[in-house]
């Protein structure tokens, strides 16, 4: 599910025009649910070595900023605040944990995220 949510997402991200695709990734690296997001986390980073190893998306390389939840809500809340106000992502990847990704429901909604 996670594989086939990334490539539809590459696929929206692919139709803008940029120098190159910034990509947010938030993940449970730590804390109790790292046994699941450890592996989301080398899986995104694989396939982003593969796709800017043949040239990227339609010629554009793809910056990754990934983040750790540490399984927090609070602490999802901050971090995709950091990813649209700072790093300027185009798209965010995650949270690991469902109750994250309720946590950040509005905030996607209110920056126009894809989440």
């Amino acid at each position: 599910m996670k594989k086939l949510t990334f490539i539809l997402l590459i696929l929206v991200i692919s139709t803008v025009c940029y120098a190159e695709i910034r990509l947010g990734a938030l993940f449970s690296t730590t804390g109790p649910a790292s046994f699941l997001g450890m592996p989301e986390k080398q899986t995104l980073e694989m396939l982003v070595e593969e796709a800017n190893s043949n040239g990227g998306i339609n010629g554009e390389k793809i910056e990754l900023f990934l983040y750790d939840t540490r399984g927090i809500d609070a602490e999802a809340r901050k971090k995709f605040i950091r990813l649209v106000k700072k790093d300027r992502v185009d798209a965010v990847i995650g949270p690991t944990r469902s109750g994250s990704t309720l946590a950040i429901k509005e905030l996607a909604g209110r920056f126009k995220m894809p989440l």
